[in-house]
């Protein structure tokens, strides 16, 4: 691979991931950047819910999506069940 077909990209602003709680409706139950409080209110929510991560370039005055929202409920519960 020629080093003209590599993609860099380098944030100008600090990277940051926004975890979302949401029903199966896509009501959101919660929102924050702790990965450990995402997983204790998605343990906490109605069955079905689930657990999105999103990426945001966090701006002095604003925040830019970087990452379209990721389901990662599946990837938590097999963790959870993992650790038992």
């Amino acid at each position: 691979m020629s080093e003209d077909n590599v993609v860099g990209f380098h944030p100008k602003n600090k990277l940051v991931n926004f975890y979302e709680v949401a029903t199966k409706e896509g009501n959101a139950v919660w929102g924050g950047e702790d990965p450990h409080s995402a997983v204790q209110w998605l343990r906490q929510s109605p069955l079905n819910s689930r657990l999105l991560v999103s990426c945001w370039e966090a701006g002095e005055e604003d925040a830019r999506l970087i990452i379209e929202p990721i389901d990662i409920t599946k990837v938590i519960y097999a963790v959870l069940a993992g650790a038992q």
